[in-house]
């Protein structure tokens, strides 16, 4: 999800991350999610088809993943904004 203006918070277990302007982070859909937006809080939001992602990292690794993909919810770099 990328924030597009205003702030939000997201918390998934006993990870934290804030959106502000510009700033994109990845959030997993298979957990707990809770969102604390603000007023103005606007956004675009796109969605990995994670059953092509982990096959992709199976066929990567050469054996099945041992769980769902999970995402540390870390904003994502200028230079991986870029590409």
């Amino acid at each position: 999800m990328r924030c597009t203006a205003g702030e939000g918070i997201v918390c998934q277990g006993r990870n934290q991350s804030t959106w502000s302007l510009g700033l994109t982070i990845p959030v997993s859909v298979d957990r707990f999610t809770w969102y604390d937006f603000g007023a103005s809080f606007e956004q675009t939001t796109f969605l990995l088809d994670t059953t092509a992602l982990e096959a992709c990292c199976s066929s990567f690794t050469g054996h099945p993943l041992d769980d769902r993909l999970k995402f540390d919810m870390v904003p994502f770099s200028t230079e991986f904004e870029r590409t």
